[in-house]
């Protein structure tokens, strides 16, 4: 099956080349890019990871303690109204 206005065979075997010279500079170059870019930011960037850890620990730590709130009043509230119910009783 040929493409109609696919263009000559030597553009599509010239693009189809730079196309895998590309994939190839990217699957090597890329990760020695980002390396780079980590080994240059190092301290600074771990420094606020640790902190955005400790904040997101801190966080987990209130929204737990506000669920443990939440049920022992509910709790409180639901053997409320089950005393409310016997003395109507």
């Amino acid at each position: 099956m040929e493409l109609v206005g696919s263009g000559p065979p030597w553009l599509l075997i010239t693009i189809s080349g730079l196309s895998l010279v590309g994939v190839v500079i990217t699957a090597v170059v890329g990760p020695i890019m980002v390396d780079r870019r980590r080994s240059h930011r190092g301290a600074s960037e771990s420094s606020e990871v640790a902190v955005i850890a400790q904040r997101a620990d801190d966080a987990v730590m209130i929204i737990q303690h506000e669920i443990s709130d939440l049920q022992h009043r509910v709790g409180r509230l639901e053997a409320l109204r089950m005393v409310g119910i016997d003395a109507q009783r």
